[in-house]
């Protein structure tokens, strides 16, 4: 698993995962997991970061430490750059993240409540500058009831690059992975 890593830490701490199955990675980080032509970064989000379990001697739940939340930056062999969110808010630093990484692929949330909301969503898509934006983390409860038709009126067109940065909701990306070109 690669995650924060007070997140492996306390996975490893209670008996879950082993050291070789939990190694430690910190944000700015960038590791090869599954080949050198495949790169996995850790960026900045914005969120809390806990970890509940139910501890299989008391049977009561306990809260332990997540570690940083954290977003990741996944490079394909082809160039294609995913850049997957997690659970986060707007903040500043997004703007470094879209101009540094250039994601081809932004997946992110939506729901509200617990992630930023569709006008939230719709502001960091305009700022990333995707070549796509995937919603995902609405509607699996009543605090995420939001749908995906709310983002893309709020993204409009980038006045710099002359390009519409809305949703392509349902829209077979395998052709845009296959062809997909360093930029």
């Amino acid at each position: 698993m690669w995650g924060p890593a007070g997140l492996a830490d306390t996975l490893v701490e209670l008996g879950i995962l082993t050291p070789e199955l939990a190694p430690r990675m910190a944000k700015g980080g960038t590791t090869h997991p599954i080949g050198l032509d495949i790169a996995t970064t850790q960026v900045h989000a914005e969120h809390s970061s806990e970890f509940v379990y139910v501890n299989p001697d008391t049977k009561k739940r306990e809260v332990h430490v997540g570690g940083e939340p954290v977003g990741f930056i996944i490079k394909l062999e082809n160039g294609f750059t995913i850049y997957h969110m997690g659970d986060t808010g707007l903040f500043g630093y997004l703007t470094l993240i879209g101009q540094r990484y250039r994601p081809d692929l932004l997946l992110i949330p939506i729901g509200g409540n617990f992630v930023m909301d569709p006008s939230d969503a719709a502001e960091a898509t305009r700022i990333i500058r995707p070549h796509f934006a995937i919603p995902m983390h609405y509607g699996t409860t009543p605090q995420l009831a939001r749908h995906t038709r709310a983002i893309p009126r709020g993204v409009g067109q980038d006045r710099d690059r002359g390009q519409s940065h809305a949703t392509r909701r349902d829209r077979d990306l395998r052709p845009a992975l296959a062809s997909a070109r360093r930029r």
